[in-house]
């Protein structure tokens, strides 16, 4: 048997397509931002992502740098069909937890409405609330950190190319209580770039609103996603999900 062909049918057996996809925050997007696509209704994921301490842990800003990195833990569901929630909780690496030095992991839940479908001439519209307890907690009186805040919109659009899967997407971010620190902050975009001959690997490129970030993935057996990439082109992060069908 030919060996190209080998190759090609063990890559169909091992990935599958997913511009559906998780993205550092644990739900649907690119690296470190978010798309305007959701995964499938009834979709259960959990997984984890380190983050490098010099741009993903508790602190957002174009000189950002901490003194840890951090492992962030999520749970995602998709229902009803385009609404996606999410927890996230997110621990400091070698750091323990201490009421008197004040320090918590950070807990963050996330919403995310799909508005509009992809069709043949308009893209995917999807508003996000990331951290929207943060702005409940400043309506009921309550003060609370938020390290990851994100409320944005943002569009994506599939334009194959030849044999390449070409899928843009590009958005913009407000902070609805003025954040000291956000997580995107005005406009950030991305492309995530996938042969036809391989489905379920992608290449990305990204501007998160600060910085430039490229990151790799790929999905296997239609569930475990494994997610590589590097802050502003210098700082490794990435972790694995998991995904079932409810």
């Amino acid at each position: 048997m030919n060996k190209k062909l080998i190759l090609l049918v063990c890559a169909s057996i091992w990935v599958s397509a997913h511009t559906e996809a998780q993205a550092l925050s644990g739900t649907t997007g690119l690296f470190n931002i978010p798309s305007g696509r959701i995964e499938k209704d009834r979709t259960f994921l959990f997984g984890a992502n380190f983050m490098d301490r010099k741009y993903g842990a508790y602190k957002y800003s174009k000189d950002a740098d901490f003194e840890y990195d951090a492992l962030a833990t999520y749970a995602t569901l998709v229902f009803l069909p385009r609404i996606e929630v999410q927890f996230r909780y997110t621990h400091l690496l070698g750091r323990e937890i201490s009421p008197k030095e004040r320090y918590f992991p950070d807990r963050m839940a996330t919403i995310r409405i799909q508005a509009l479908r992809e069709s043949k001439y308009c893209p995917a519209l999807t508003v996000g609330l990331q951290d929207f307890a943060h702005a409940l907690g400043n309506n009921l009186g309550l003060s609370s950190p938020s390290y990851y805040s994100a409320n944005y919109v943002v569009a994506s659009k599939n334009l194959p190319i030849g044999r390449l899967i070409s899928d843009f997407s590009l958005g913009y971010a407000v902070s609805l209580r003025h954040a000291k620190h956000l997580n995107l902050d005005g406009v950030f975009g991305g492309l995530a770039v996938g042969w036809k001959r391989f489905p379920g690997t992608d290449i990305m490129l990204e501007y998160d609103s600060y910085r430039w970030n490229a990151a790799f993935r790929v999905l296997f057996f239609k569930r475990l996603q494994m997610l590589v990439g590097w802050y502003g082109m210098d700082a490794i992060s990435g972790g694995l999900s998991w995904r079932v069908k409810l």
